[in-house]
């Protein structure tokens, strides 16, 4: 997970100018979640697909991990009703960049 991780952390690749962004700097609720929003997309078409591709397409326990850290954060910044958008729409982005490393890795043992 570290791959996934420490991209935002490093601020490797788009996150420096997304966390600059008005959407992110912004104390208006909408701009808040226009950056969770932004953050989750970047996180997951950037970082999660980098770790996909650097190290496998994840076994069901480190991808239900994946899921637990990500469920975690989720709950920690919203509201309920956000949470419930917030989870729907990362776990079908998340579940996505998985099906599309097994699609370009077949046999890998992430996969079944």
């Amino acid at each position: 997970m570290p791959a996934f991780n420490n991209r935002l952390v490093d601020k490797v690749g788009k996150w420096k100018d997304l966390l600059d962004s008005p959407e992110c700097k912004g104390e208006v609720f909408l701009s808040r979640q226009r950056c969770s929003s932004m953050m989750a997309s970047t996180h997951i078409a950037q970082d999660l697909t980098f770790a996909l591709t650097q190290h496998g397409c994840f076994s069901d326990d480190d991808w239900n991990k994946l899921f637990d850290q990500i469920d975690a954060c989720i709950e920690d910044k919203f509201d309920f009703f956000s949470e419930s958008v917030a989870s729907f729409l990362t776990e079908s982005w998340r579940n996505d960049a998985r099906a599309a490393c097994c699609d370009a890795r077949a046999g890998d043992p992430g996969c079944r």
